[in-house]
């Protein structure tokens, strides 16, 4: 590349990140609404965890109780369990949203479940989920947007709010969303296998 490559360049990078921000802004509410679904569950388990005892789940599990999911997983195994919860949201205009609401409630009952859990002050906690949730958390909202997207847009074209259940404009948002869910989920795994694991072993 030369340096008058550069505007070319640098072009065609924001038109992409204009593309991106369009697609996530004309789905907001709907990634709003899988957050708030996954948050719900995140304050079950957040609940449910804080009532029990570490030490003792710690005992009778022979001290293999966790810090958290997916602690000590390798990247490969990481990337797997993601990419199908992704998948699976993506695909939920299949089960008509069914999936993703089930899918992004237990995922946040199941972290959460592990924060009230272990004993652990604020920092710690925040050094085990910041780092890759800053891309995993997104990325699940992002793709249970998009699996909510088209059950959505049928009630509205049975309710006659709309002449379409989906037009070409709203397909490509989603092939965004869906591309920049598993982009994320990718970059997720690297961080969870990398900077996480390092700090799990450091922080607890």
């Amino acid at each position: 590349m030369t340096v008058t490559d550069g505007p070319v360049v640098a072009g065609a990078l924001t038109r992409r990140f204009a593309v991106l921000r369009s697609a996530v802004r004309a789905n907001g509410r709907l990634i709003g609404a899988a957050a708030a679904v996954y948050l719900s569950g995140a304050v079950l388990g957040l609940g449910v965890g804080s009532t029990l005892d570490y030490a003792r789940l710690a005992r009778a599990s022979g001290g293999t109780a966790v810090a958290g999911a997916g602690a000590g997983a390798s990247f490969a195994d990481l990337l797997a369990i993601n990419l199908a919860v992704a998948v699976a949201l993506l695909a939920g205009t299949v089960t008509f949203g069914t999936v993703p609401l089930v899918l992004l409630f237990s995922n946040g009952v199941f972290h959460f479940y592990f924060v009230g859990l272990v004993p652990a002050g604020p920092l710690e906690v925040a050094a085990l989920l910041v780092p890759h949730g800053l891309f995993e958390l997104p990325a699940l909202w992002i793709a249970g947007a998009a699996g909510f997207r088209l059950p959505v847009n049928f009630l509205s074209y049975l309710r006659e709010r709309r002449d379409t259940v989906v037009d070409r404009s709203e397909l490509r948002e989603l092939g965004v969303l869906a591309a920049l869910a598993l982009s994320l989920i990718v970059v997720g795994a690297v961080v969870e296998a990398t900077v996480t694991t390092w700090l799990a072993g450091h922080v607890l």
